[in-house]
């Protein structure tokens, strides 16, 4: 009878075994994990026109307009006063942009343009967001604003 003299360490083989689950575990974390930053980055992004369209709003009964259109990543400086601190019309590579048609005195219409590339995981989620008055392209959602 011979007796091991053992350290009591752990073999090749289970070493391996342990970091072959612990890949499937990440495999399987990992996609669902940039799922949910996605949805949070899609969460960020509507708050942002929430408070857009709240500010439109507040201009329109002050001013008895909409504010000029903006350009992709700005907003009009007439509007800075009514936006919250932190309101940014741009997020990771998501743009917004802001465009007013209409006459106030027969009807104006405001909307808000996000647009997107087009592989964009932020805009995928973005268009998990229901309602009356939004309409999703590829490349773009819009958020239509009515008095």
């Amino acid at each position: 009878m011979s007796r091991r003299s053992g350290t009591g360490g752990f073999t090749l083989v289970e070493l391996l075994l342990v970091m072959v689950i612990i890949a499937i575990l990440a495999g399987i974390a990992l996609p669902l994990l940039r799922g949910a930053v996605a949805r949070a980055d899609a969460a960020r992004v509507r708050a942002d026109v929430r408070q857009i369209e709240v500010a439109a709003l507040q201009y329109r009964e002050d001013e008895g307009r909409f504010p000029a259109r903006s350009g992709w990543g700005q907003y009009p400086q007439e509007l800075e006063p009514y936006l919250s601190e932190g309101t940014e019309f741009a997020h990771k590579d998501v743009e917004y942009r802001m465009v007013r048609s209409g006459n106030p005195r027969r009807g104006e219409q405001f909307r808000v343009i996000v647009r997107y590339p087009r592989d964009s995981q932020v805009g995928e989620a973005l268009q998990t967001f229901r309602g009356d008055r939004v309409i999703w392209t590829r490349r773009r959602t819009t958020f239509e604003i009515f008095p």
